[in-house]
């Protein structure tokens, strides 16, 4: 595939659109919406046409629907591993419409934004997966409700954009990890399985686990799409809260974006 660090990428009938330090933190949540704007607008995208899914590590997933947008669906499931963190249960990490009128994107940093399409049915659809929403199986939850909209799984192309990579990603230094590990070892001990153990560390690909994810409900490698930047990488030009935790970089978050081409 073409390199993630483009700035707009060319999927068929679709294009996939990836802002970086450059363009400015894209985090809503912080108040940097200037930044969104500005970022739309060199884009040549109309601004009125997006819908950005603001993540919370949720197991669910929104359709949008109607002729506006304006249209919003949630589907939960009941996750896997139970956290306290904000709108763990009544928000949504998955995002998916029908209308190509639509712009959908999905603010990150160290999670993986996965940007999905079938060129058919017209469906596409993004979403923010990291280690809860692996744990939790969010995307065949995604599958699933692709299959009761008639979209055939084995057409459905998918692109892993930039996120953490397995080389950066110890799990032994996560907090989080720390607090779910109990959970992890009786609800879903098959990451373990994913986990590489070197130097004291335990090393953890999402982008792999994803894949492997993807690959068990029938998705064939031709339809999968990896980028093998890592957002801590030295010359990673993507934000990561990794690297401001551990190389002082800026704090910040980029912004995936999926569209129909004019």
């Amino acid at each position: 595939m073409e390199s993630c660090e483009e700035r707009i990428l060319d999927l068929g009938e679709f294009r996939a659109a990836f802002s970086t330090r450059s363009d400015g933190n894209m985090s809503t949540v912080q108040g940097f919406k200037e930044n969104q704007l500005a970022f739309f607008d060199r884009r040549g995208i109309d601004r009125h046409r997006v819908r950005i899914l603001q993540p919370w590590h949720s197991p669910n997933a929104a359709i949008i629907s109607g002729n506006t947008g304006d249209q919003l669906q949630l589907l939960k499931i009941a996750p896997i591993i139970d956290t306290d963190l904000h709108l763990y249960y009544d928000g949504y990490d998955a995002l998916l419409t029908f209308n190509q009128s639509l712009v959908l994107g999905v603010i990150s940093a160290d999670c993986v934004p996965v940007l999905f399409w079938e060129q058919k049915s017209g469906l596409f659809g993004v979403a923010h997966v990291g280690l809860l929403g692996i744990l939790n199986r969010m995307l065949t939850h995604v599958a699933s409700i692709l299959e009761q909209k008639s979209v055939s799984l084995g057409r459905v192309n998918y692109l892993l954009g930039p996120g953490l990579r397995g080389r950066h990603y110890d799990l032994n230094v996560s907090g989080l990890w720390t607090a779910i590990l109990p959970q992890v070892k009786t609800r879903a001990p098959w990451v373990f399985d994913r986990c590489c153990s070197q130097n004291g560390k335990l090393l953890f690909d999402m982008h792999d686990a994803i894949v492997s994810e993807l690959r068990a409900y029938g998705s064939t490698a031709d339809l999968i799409q990896t980028c093998d930047i890592s957002t801590a990488d030295a010359e990673s030009p993507f934000y990561s809260h990794y690297a401001w935790k551990h190389y002082g970089r800026e704090r910040g978050n980029f912004l995936s974006l999926l569209y129909v081409r004019d």
